[in-house]
């Protein structure tokens, strides 16, 4: 997972928070940070799924009009589960393009990008942040 230390970046951060789980048992760490091409939110969830404890690292880069630009998400379940990361990267034209570690059973629906082409943004449904630039005001408003 290659989500940045933010005392490593060079941006400082705009705004920490820190969200106590309302649905799932749990907490999340999230910072927003202005970047030259942009914002990017990361942040680390640390939550309880049907008694197994869950960590999810996020880094989600808009672009200054608050479209994804990329995402990348890693999830461990459990101390013995190998940790999983999905990587999506967005073109100007909206086509997006999937990376998945480890690679999916190929006896799966295989990912599909064109159903995902001409999407804006994504919806992280472990995390209330992507839902605090709904209708992107000149900065966000929740912040």
């Amino acid at each position: 997972m290659t989500v940045p230390n933010p005392a490593a970046e060079p941006n400082s951060p705009v705004r920490t928070v820190l969200w106590q789980g309302i649905e799932l048992s749990g907490s999340e760490w999230c910072t927003l940070e202005r970047e030259p091409e942009g914002w990017r939110f990361q942040g680390i969830v640390l939550a309880e799924v049907a008694t197994v404890p869950v960590l999810v690292q996020y880094a989600v880069a808009l672009t200054s009009d608050w479209s994804t630009r990329a995402v990348e998400i890693m999830t461990r379940w459990s101390a013995e589960s190998e940790p999983r990361t999905l990587k999506l990267t967005v073109t100007p034209d909206h086509h997006w393009q999937i990376e998945r570690e480890p690679s999916p059973n190929p006896a799966m629906p295989q990912d599909d990008g064109m159903a995902l082409h001409g999407l804006v943004d994504v919806d992280l449904g472990f995390s209330p942040v992507t839902n605090t630039y709904a209708d992107p005001p000149p900065r966000p408003r929740h912040w």
